[in-house]
């Protein structure tokens, strides 16, 4: 045992983990409104420093920061319980209907939300002593809509804006 009084001086010192883990969750828009987890990165950073979400490209989405829920930046926790949340809103394009030969009129052009299911019809001429038959509906990028058959046809909006047009045959009757 010491003869006299002792001091003890305890030092302790911390360091930030530099891979502590966080996640950013993606979110996207559905047809109703409401939004659905579309995709989680895991990330990681260091602890105590700010994390900073990126947006992605998503087809059909587009990133929107003023949804409300998001979280694009915080501090990383070292339990790794930090989350950021970045939300996507659906795309609306415009899809355009021109009556072609042999076709009276066509309905369902509008703007259409990505996904959102499409009805068009064309209404063919109707003029005596003649016989008309629907022949397709021609796309000028056959990428977006294959042509279609069927004079009322239903089909899924794709991402990008569509152009139809109705065409039709006719025969002396």
């Amino acid at each position: 045992m010491p003869a006299g009084a002792v001091t003890l001086t305890a030092t302790a010192s911390k360091t930030a983990g530099t891979n502590t883990a966080y996640t950013v969750k993606h979110y996207t828009e559905k047809l109703d409104g409401s939004y659905e987890l579309h995709s989680t990165d895991s990330e990681h950073g260091t602890t105590g420093e700010t994390a900073t979400a990126s947006d992605k490209s998503i087809t059909g989405f587009t990133y929107d920061s003023t949804v409300e829920g998001s979280v694009l930046s915080d501090t990383i926790a070292g339990d790794g319980s930090t989350e950021l949340k970045v939300y996507y809103t659906r795309n609306s394009y415009a899809l355009s209907l021109t009556a072609g030969t042999n076709v009276a009129s066509v309905t369902g052009a509008d703007t259409y939300k990505y996904e959102e299911s499409v009805t068009i019809n064309a209404t063919l001429e109707a003029d005596a002593g003649y016989t008309y038959a629907f022949t397709k509906w021609e796309s000028s990028d056959t990428t977006l809509l294959a042509d279609q058959s069927d004079k009322e046809a239903t089909f899924t909006m794709p991402a990008g804006a569509v152009t139809l047009t109705a065409t039709a045959s006719k025969t002396a009757g």
